[in-house]
């Protein structure tokens, strides 16, 4: 049987990056965070407009052991200034298979022209 209902309860639960950073080198983005050795699946990456927003895109997935991402034109991002990571492994139960995701570890913001 799965756990059905509130996604906060968590039957596996994942570690989450200790931190994300976001900066700005010029016209790059570049966002770096803590290596989570549990996270076999790699990371998952999110957008926002604002830290605060109640809705995030999925952007990216990383490889594990990542620990850092860079974006060369931040006018692809749009208004973005937020972004979040979550840990992934994959997991195994007598029901199946799934990627489990750790709760998201948010960015500072920073604004872009």
């Amino acid at each position: 049987m799965a756990i059905l209902g509130d996604p906060f309860l968590r039957e596996h639960r994942l570690v989450p990056t200790p931190f994300l950073i976001q900066s700005k080198i010029g016209i790059q983005l570049k966002l770096t965070w803590g290596h989570v050795p549990a996270a076999t699946g790699g990371y998952r990456i999110y957008r926002a407009n604002s830290a605060t927003s109640q809705v995030w895109t999925p952007i990216q997935d990383m490889s594990p052991g990542t620990t850092e991402w860079n974006v060369t034109t931040l006018e692809s991002l749009g208004s973005v200034n937020a972004f979040m990571i979550k840990s992934r492994e994959l997991k195994t139960t007598g029901a199946g298979s799934y990627h489990n995701l750790s709760v998201g570890t948010i960015s500072n913001e920073l604004t872009y022209p």
